[in-house]
């Protein structure tokens, strides 16, 4: 197939698919299932009566689908939506990004402004407190301002306090960022953070999985926090309380496998708590970020890493116990428990993983997984 054919076909597929996400009551994990289920175009096209045998439609859902494509247009409200400055790429195509492929709940499709990360560069998240302390927005800056020097992509949510604080240290070096927002991409939220919009329209990009014109609402922010998560290699808490949506991000890392780092603070400090915590639990702690970016084998300006180490190539008992580990310390005990391997092949075992970076021994016979 000619190459204009292909790209004359994705642009069909898309037409439909941006219908059938406006379709309301079709959202998030239901339109992720009816394209795995048939294409797009397909419904569109597809019988009321055939519509009603659909698994998991409901008769609403029916009707909504048959009533929504009656007065639809594809390819006149696609190119309606192009004019905007918007744009989307689907899960099925090559743009979309690779790291979220790999997550759970990966949505169907993303909308954007601007453009997507690219695969090859290094990524970093900065979450934390909306309304965080001097210190706390200043050590996102920095941190974000560094890692952008190094040549990473800067990934945050665009709120107030410390992701705008990271956004604007990213701008600060002259480097992209990139912004997750629980609303749709073409609305700016805060308004106050209007300068860092329209920063990433010109360099970076502004990605939801919400259909544009969708105003932003509590229950839509912890789910895009996944995404912030996703779209990273490393995730960094700057301030955070004992429950705020900045630990929901660093659960979904560390269910992602991402390496979480966090800002440590004071004792009793309530904007520290969740920080803390975090350290505690076996989280990376940040003392200074020249350090942290040295710590991470960075070497500035080509933002890859040294030295990393292929988790692919472990044998299945070194598997078994890398499995074993999260951030959580595990005494050797709880390993040999649920490996059932002997004492001298885990410690041996144990002993390599740590000399190539997988793992840690924090204190005796305490060990976390660091990738």
């Amino acid at each position: 197939m000619k190459r204009e054919e292909q790209e004359s076909g994705t642009k069909r597929e898309r037409g439909y698919v941006l219908w059938l996400a406006h379709v309301p009551g079709i959202r998030g994990g239901k339109l992720r299932r009816m394209l795995e289920y048939a294409e797009a175009e397909e419904f569109y096209r597809m019988p009321r009566e055939r519509l009603g045998m659909v698994p998991y439609l409901t008769e609403s859902d029916v009707r909504q689908i048959a009533d929504s494509r009656s007065r639809w247009d594809v390819e006149e409200r696609y190119e309606r939506f192009l004019d905007t400055g918007m744009r989307m790429v689907m899960r099925t195509e090559r743009a979309y990004p690779k790291r979220l492929t790999h997550i759970g709940m990966a949505p169907p499709v993303l909308f954007y402004m601007g453009s997507l990360p690219g695969e090859e560069t290094k990524s970093i998240a900065l979450v934390g407190a909306r309304m965080c302390s001097e210190y706390g927005r200043h050590y996102a800056g920095e941190i974000a301002y560094t890692a952008a020097c190094a040549g990473m992509n800067v990934v945050s949510g665009m709120a107030a306090g410390v992701d705008g604080a990271a956004h604007r240290g990213a701008m600060r070096a002259g480097c992209a960022t990139y912004a997750v927002l629980g609303c749709g991409a073409d609305r700016c939220y805060p308004a106050q953070n209007r300068d860092i919009y329209e920063y990433m329209k010109r360099q970076g990009g502004i990605l939801s999985e919400c259909i544009p014109g969708t105003e932003p609402e509590g229950w839509l922010f912890p789910q895009r926090n996944r995404l912030i998560s996703g779209l990273a290699d490393i995730v960094v808490v700057v301030e955070a309380k004992e429950r705020s949506g900045s630990l929901i991000t660093a659960d979904f890392a560390l269910e992602q496998g991402r390496d979480i780092y966090a800002l440590p603070g004071r004792v009793g400090d309530a904007l520290s708590a969740g920080c803390n915590r975090l350290i505690r639990q076996g989280a990376g702690i940040i003392l200074d970020p020249e350090e942290f970016l040295q710590e991470l084998s960075l070497m500035r300006g080509t933002a890859k890493f040294i030295g990393e180490f292929p988790q692919n190539t472990l044998e299945k008992d070194e598997g078994l116990v890398y499995s074993s580990l999260d951030l959580q310390p595990k005494n050797i005990e709880q390993i040999l428990q649920e490996t059932k391997l002997d004492i001298d092949r885990t410690c041996d075992i144990l002993l390599r993983l740590e000399t190539v970076g997988l793992i840690k021994e924090i204190y005796r016979n305490y060990y976390i997984r660091l990738r």
